[in-house]
């Protein structure tokens, strides 16, 4: 990526991040499931929930800070605090929308 200097972070410290999206309205045991599950599979060191902002293709029922509210609420109830799963504020805070697809195979 222009910009970023991968070989400045030396290899043992570089971190792969699951990075999981949706509107979770609401939040489920299950996206919990999905992202406690790629890191205890190894096939990231950390996953990021990232609830999306406003969508314009997307009817939901509660708005954008509300679901982030309830995403970070679900993550402290169920996830050890120690435990690398975290909720990210990044869509809700950027007022475009962003749209995004990779999937990835673990």
């Amino acid at each position: 990526m222009p910009g970023v200097k991968t070989d400045a972070i030396p290899p043992s410290k570089r971190k792969t991040v699951a990075v999981i999206g949706g509107s979770f309205d609401p939040p489920t045991l299950a996206h919990l499931m999905v992202a406690s599950q790629v890191v205890q599979l190894g096939c990231a060191d950390e996953a990021w929930m990232v609830p999306c902002g406003n969508r314009p293709d997307k009817d939901t029922q509660v708005d954008a800070a509300t679901r982030l509210r309830m995403t970070q609420a679900a993550i402290e109830a169920v996830i050890p605090e120690e435990f690398p799963v975290e909720c990210c504020d990044i869509e809700v805070r950027v007022a475009e929308h962003i749209i995004s697809i990779h999937h990835s195979p673990c």
